[in-house]
């Protein structure tokens, strides 16, 4: 048998046990929601105020009266606040002509305006069509006329034949180029320019 004291001492012991126990979940909870109530800080975190969204990647198609006229791939592209400007990255843009010809057109850099899909390409711009290649500083497309042109240097090459000129226009509706300026050249039976 048990004694009243040793009864009461377990009581005292179990309830001891109890209240340390329940100090204990109160200063875990205390502790744990002073964590979390705590302000996160960011560290190294690069914030763009002159961008209003940035796609990673970045795909556009666009047609007129049903027919493709581009598709634009890009690895990124950073639509600016107040601005009809995106900002595009890498960019890989295939021209169609009326004919269904590909002209494929790509630059570490460029952009287009969202309202008009004008645009401008720039850094390493190359343009490929069948087997002639054509390199340039920079690239411009008009889309209601459909047009690419340049005024810089550009170097048209295809197989054993080459163009140079100054400046270049290229229809792509009428499936033709335009050089001028200092035009030279070597031709081949085989050549067909950007077309």
């Amino acid at each position: 048998m048990s004694t009243p004291t040793s009864f009461s001492t377990r009581v005292k012991r179990i309830l001891f046990v109890l209240i340390a126990l329940c100090v204990g979940l109160i200063g875990a909870t205390i502790l744990v929601r002073s964590w979390l109530s705590q302000p996160i800080e960011i560290k190294e975190i690069d914030i763009d105020s002159t961008a209003m969204l940035t796609i990673v990647p970045f795909n556009q198609i666009s047609k007129k009266n049903g027919q493709v006229e581009f598709k634009l791939k890009a690895s990124s592209a950073k639509l600016l606040k107040d601005q009809d400007l995106a900002i595009l990255s890498d960019v890989d843009i295939e021209y169609y002509t009326r004919d269904g010809d590909v002209v494929r057109v790509t630059s570490k850099g460029g952009e287009i305006n969202t309202k008009t899909l004008d645009g401008s390409f720039t850094e390493n711009v190359v343009i490929q069509s069948g087997s002639a290649t054509l390199k340039t500083k920079t690239l411009h497309y008009l889309k209601k006329e459909h047009i690419l042109y340049t005024d810089n240097h550009v170097m048209v090459t295809n197989q054993d034949s080459f163009i140079e000129a100054d400046s270049m226009t290229t229809d792509l509706n009428a499936g033709t180029s335009v050089f001028k300026g200092r035009v030279k050249g070597k031709f081949s039976e085989t050549l067909n320019a950007l077309q």
